[in-house]
């Protein structure tokens, strides 16, 4: 019997000022599944990941990573938790920003170093070991912050809306990269996201929230097979999936697959 590697059971968060984030919340992941949190702006996704991360505390029930409590200290060895922003040091190097979590675990320099360049090696960032935040792009410290989860060798990566500030173009590139680099690794990814089209193409489920609690509402498994490309973005099923997610968040049964009316994604973009 496979064991999940994330395991929620009826988790409850109420805020000092009695605002209910989450209401009985469950939900497990597998071992190397992609499952993405998608909802409107307040219903609790972030909140859940920072209880998966150990930052927060759930009011009631039980989040475990690997059968442990979140903050138990072979649990946080375990995870790594990407922000909304790349959070970089502006005074460190790349090279040294990457190597960051290994230096504040006590590894030596050498050791360090050559992990921090090989996490760099696996985001396309070669090269740039030497470069400081201020030289990069928005994306290119998205890759490092990214870099520096890697570099861990986590065995979950816990991501909070890390492409929401960033262009479509670069946000399609960096989701490829993304998948390419989860594919490589086998790590857990639990990803949080507003942004249904992203849901899709990088999910294994997508775990759809109510607002106001947060409460699960559905959980959409995705079926097309990884490696996935650009051409997944222009298939019926894609679109049919992306419909889906839009009718569940706006209160409205999930239909099933047959009565899905056609979708084109392609179309649906102005000229």
């Amino acid at each position: 019997m496979q064991t999940s590697t994330i395991q929620i059971e009826n988790v409850h968060r109420r805020f000092p000022d009695g605002t209910v984030a989450l209401e009985g919340v469950n939900l497990s992941v597998q071992p190397g599944e992609f499952v993405s949190l998608v909802g409107p702006s307040g219903c609790g996704k972030s909140t859940l990941l920072r209880i998966l991360a150990g930052l927060d505390t759930a009011t009631s029930g039980v989040a475990r990573l690997n059968g442990r409590s979140p903050s138990d200290p072979q649990a946080r060895q375990e995870m790594a938790f990407v922000f909304q922003e790349p959070t970089l040091m502006p005074w460190k190097s790349v090279l040294n920003n990457v190597a960051l979590p290994l230096e504040l675990r006590g590894v030596g320099v050498r050791e360090r170093q050559d992990r921090a360049r090989q996490s760099l090696e696996l985001v396309g960032l070669s090269g740039r070991e030497g470069a400081y935040p201020r030289e990069l792009s928005g994306g290119m410290k998205m890759r490092v912050s990214i870099a520096r989860a890697l570099v861990t060798k986590p065995q979950v990566m816990l991501m909070d809306e890390p492409f929401g500030a960033l262009d479509e173009m670069t946000r399609q590139r960096l989701n490829d990269e993304l998948l390419g680099i989860q594919q490589q690794t086998g790590a857990t990814v639990v990803f949080v996201t507003h942004n249904m089209f992203e849901a899709v193409y990088l999910s294994r489920r997508i775990v759809v929230m109510t607002p106001h609690p947060g409460r699960v509402a559905a959980v959409l498994e995705v079926p097309e097979a990884y490696p996935r490309d650009g051409s997944f973005r222009a298939s019926e099923l894609y679109g049919r999936l992306v419909y889906q997610v839009l009718q569940i968040l706006e209160g409205r049964p999930a239909l099933p697959a047959e009565r899905l009316p056609a979708y084109s994604p392609v179309a649906s973009v102005p000229a």
